[in-house]
């Protein structure tokens, strides 16, 4: 087979070879992005990277390969301009295996390649093409299951972060108004935890915090929300509890959080709640209501400390 015959082949007949894609393509139900673009527009790029293959097919190995190559560059705004369109990685993959398709059937019924040199490009190629859009999905998959990831999780604790957690709240608000029960939703902060970085330094901080998060998952159930919604303020959405059944967690909360050893420090730090129960009201209405119940709460601390230190200070 004389190369720069196959080239001027796919040259001369572009055109027929992009046809034949075309309906390749529109009848693989796998690139169903394809069903919502008009004809012109899946074509449109198509031609300008058929040539950039048929030039490629002279040149060397090492050179058709190159990214910053004709091939390459066409290849790169073909994919870009897919991406627009919405397609999938998978999708893209998908329409040049059936390029290369139509030009090796087109190569052969010209007699440049031969029957059997068209069979077993064809299912060869078909045998690794289906290894490699396995690949595709697996990395696919993984790769935005990855990203998902990063989007709604606080880096640092590995608990959600401030915006899945209004994402959430704002979607158990809509279950409960259609099903007719209540959200608790528990803002708690961390008392005095700024001392702890001003003493002990901000590694000693972020170690806190991680295992405060720990310890805040290990107190829920699996249906419930954990959220870091600011430096050492965390939240906890309770779907369908009640009132008194919030208060019974909150008690939990705080009582274990006394008794565990790698909580305990001469800064007397403490954990202060506050709880908002509202199954039809708006995401910021019940932030709000449980921010300021926060408030009172750690207000009432406050007062509370002072009083012992006064009593403290009487009996001197």
């Amino acid at each position: 087979m004389d190369l720069h015959t196959a080239s001027n082949q796919i040259k001369k007949n572009s055109w027929d070879i992009i046809e034949g894609w075309l309906e390749l393509v529109l009848s693989d139900e796998k690139i169903e992005s394809s069903y919502h673009i008009s004809k012109l527009d899946l074509i449109d790029g198509m031609p300008v990277v058929l040539r950039a293959v048929a030039k490629n097919i002279t040149k060397p190995i090492e050179k058709e390969l190159e990214k910053t190559g004709l091939f390459g560059i066409k290849a790169s705004d073909q994919s870009i301009m897919r991406l627009n369109q919405g397609y999938s990685l998978t999708e893209i993959f998908r329409e040049y295996i059936w390029l290369r398709e139509q030009i090796l059937l087109h190569l052969e019924k010209n007699k440049i390649i031969t029957k059997n040199e068209y069979l077993l490009h064809s299912r060869l190629d078909r045998a690794i093409d289906e290894q490699l859009l396995n690949a595709v999905d697996t990395f696919t998959a993984n790769f935005t299951k990855e990203l998902k990831k990063k989007a709604t999780t606080d880096p640092l604790t590995n608990i959600l972060n401030r915006r899945a957690f209004f994402s959430n709240l704002d979607r158990e608000l809509k279950r409960a108004k259609r099903y007719g029960h209540d959200v608790a939703l528990l803002m708690i902060d961390l008392d005095n935890f700024k001392q702890l970085n001003d003493k002990l330094g901000h590694l000693a901080g972020d170690r806190y915090l991680k295992n405060f998060s720990s310890y805040l998952t290990r107190q829920s159930r699996d249906t419930d929300y954990v959220a870091r919604v600011g430096g050492d303020e965390f939240a906890l959405i309770l779907p369908e509890t009640s009132l008194s059944q919030a208060t019974d967690v909150t008690k939990r909360i705080e009582g274990a959080f006394s008794k565990i050893r790698e909580f305990k420090t001469d800064l007397n730090i403490s954990v202060s709640i506050g709880i908002s129960i509202n199954g039809t009201s708006s995401p910021i209405h019940i932030y709000n209501a449980a921010d300021k119940a926060l408030f009172r709460a750690k207000k009432r601390k406050a007062h509370w400390t002072n009083s012992a230190k006064k009593r403290q200070a009487g009996n001197e």
